[in-house]
């Protein structure tokens, strides 16, 4: 195994093998595949960052400098070149500075392959070869790019400062994958920024996240539109919403010992995610995140338009309860059965009974039940569904899992017809969403703020019957029915137990006081770090 990978090559820009297998060996982690998933929490590059006020501004002026002055650039003179020279140490530093400030884990990946920077088109030979030039690299023209020149002469600048922690990628000409150069920001920069410059996240704005709607074709493509009545009010929906949500504070009430738990399940999921979803809704944690998008599909705007982007929606299901909006703890009520309902209000009729247990199985299955049913709904095709739930059920062959569809088709024989419809799941996900998007605005005209997780919404605990008749009254407005919806009860009495008090009515005096004690705990110290940069950033704004 040693030699095979001492004798892979550098291709196309990138590093052998081995030189990032050394990467991982020089760092200090216990074990071999934590060296190894450490370096896999990363998130690309971003040229999307850009300084919003004057301290950011002349910190990367400052580094601009030393850059030119360490590798010795001589081009600078020239404004083109300056301007390049500038925006790859903005891009660079920016990126890092973002990471770190998420996490001091997450890493930026950045290609060395001159092709990203310079994409040609690429032609197929051979029978069939399509007449059209396909590039092997989409591009938006409209964005900024970054030249290959400047940013390798910029990376060399950072490492050479002591600005940077940089390991190489490599690429494997046999199996025609690879991985691209992680960076991270060392303490040395970091000091540089916040303690000689005074620069915090807050001071940094990520121009990507102004695409409030997106639509995606059938590969998950990003798809260009023009705008439409209908999605400038959609837009103008998502500006409410945001605006909102950047003026709430959100946070997790955890120490620094569970928020690296939360990093480590949110790799765990990343590690398990199809290609596409990696791509285009992976999002490392980062209490940064709160503007929400919405992602149509199929290159229509009646399929999908589900919310995407907030840090909540990320984290593990079991994390929740430990969200706090502006300071409360907070309770989820979700819509039950929510698909199924829809599809039985679409047709004038009203679900009865439990929509995932149909005659014949034992309660015990209903978690496998659920998950099945689901997948009848989502699936492209009945194989598909079928080979979904034998793999549920861990069921031996296909026959097994027929039976399982069988009594589904039985129990809601009355929209059963509805199942064989394509790309139905994606037209109940547009229903959903557009609930969602009631609720959400119904809630802020009456000042509270919500947040959605798809079919379910959180909010401070002292709302919770008021968001249970919203939800009740948005669904029978858009839908023209009663939907099912439950709370979670179990989170205040948890609160109550996990606080030893009384009564609801105690809690935020409780938490006050609690958060006093824990401000000079170092145990505390993200929570606060974040905290205090919310409420600046709210001084100055």
């Amino acid at each position: 195994m040693v030699f095979f990978l001492l004798s892979v090559t550098a291709v196309s820009g990138y590093l052998p093998f081995t030189a990032f297998f050394v990467g991982y060996m020089a760092m200090n982690w216990d074990t071999p595949l934590e060296k190894v998933m450490a370096l896999e929490y990363c998130r690309k590059i971003s040229t999307s960052y850009e300084p919003k006020t004057e301290e950011v501004k002349v910190a990367l002026d400052s580094i601009l400098q030393e850059v030119i002055c360490i590798t010795g650039y001589s081009g600078a003179n020239r404004p083109t070149n300056l301007k390049k020279l500038l925006f790859s140490i903005q891009s660079i530093v920016l990126s890092v500075f973002a990471a770190h400030s998420a996490s001091t884990e997450l890493f930026v990946r950045i290609s060395l392959n001159r092709n990203h920077y310079n994409p040609r088109p690429k032609k197929r030979r051979g029978p069939g070869a399509p007449t059209k030039i396909k590039f092997k690299l989409k591009i938006d023209r409209r964005k900024k790019r970054l030249a290959y020149e400047f940013v390798t002469l910029v990376l060399d600048g950072l490492v050479e400062l002591d600005y940077l922690d940089s390991y190489p990628g490599y690429y494997h000409p046999e199996r025609m994958e690879g991985k691209q150069t992680r960076i991270k920001a060392t303490a040395k920069l970091i000091d540089i920024l916040t303690e000689d410059h005074g620069v915090m996240r807050y001071m940094i704005v990520d121009d990507s996240k102004t695409d409030l709607i997106v639509l995606r074709d059938l590969e998950k493509d990003k798809v260009d539109f023009q705008p439409t009545s209908n999605t400038e009010e959609m837009r103008q929906d998502m500006c409410r919403i945001n605006e909102a949500l950047a003026a709430t504070y959100l946070c997790l009430d955890l120490d620094n010992d569970d928020y690296k738990v939360i990093e480590s399940r949110v790799l765990e999921k990343w590690a398990n995610l199809k290609p596409w979803e990696e791509r285009y809704y992976f999002q490392p944690f980062d209490l940064h995140s709160k503007s929400l998008r919405r992602v149509f599909n199929n290159s229509s705007f009646e399929m999908g338009g589900r919310l995407y982007g907030g840090w909540w929606q990320g984290i593990p299901k079991r994390f929740r309860v430990y969200i706090r909006i502006d300071g409360a703890v907070t309770a989820e009520v979700d819509y039950s059965c929510m698909h199924i309902v829809m599809l039985y209000a679409e047709a004038g009729l009203e679900l009865e009974g439990d929509a995932y247990m149909p005659p014949g199985f034992p309660p015990s299955a209903r978690d496998k039940l659920k998950k099945s049913l689901n997948a009848m709904i989502n699936a492209k095709s009945v194989k598909s569904a079928l080979a979904v739930i034998k793999q549920i059920f861990s069921y031996k062959t296909r026959g097994e899992a027929q039976k399982v569809v069988d009594a589904f088709l039985e129990l809601h024989a009355s929209v059963a017809h509805r199942f064989n419809e394509e790309h139905l799941g994606v037209y109940l996900q547009y229903k959903d969403s557009q609930v969602a998007i009631a609720v959400m605005l119904a809630m802020q005209a009456r000042g509270v703020v919500v947040l959605p997780v798809h079919d379910s919404f959180l909010v401070a605990v002292e709302h919770e019957e008021l968001l249970t008749k919203v939800m009740t009254s948005e669904f029978n407005r858009l839908m023209g029915a009663v939907p099912r919806s439950k709370s979670s009860e179990k989170w205040l009495d948890y609160h109550l137990d996990r606080y030893d008090l009384p009564d609801k009515k105690s809690i935020s005096t409780y938490l006050n006081e609690l958060d006093n004690i824990r401000a000079e705990d170092p145990k505390y110290s993200r929570h606060f770090q974040y905290k205090a940069e919310y409420y600046q950033q709210r001084m100055i704004s």
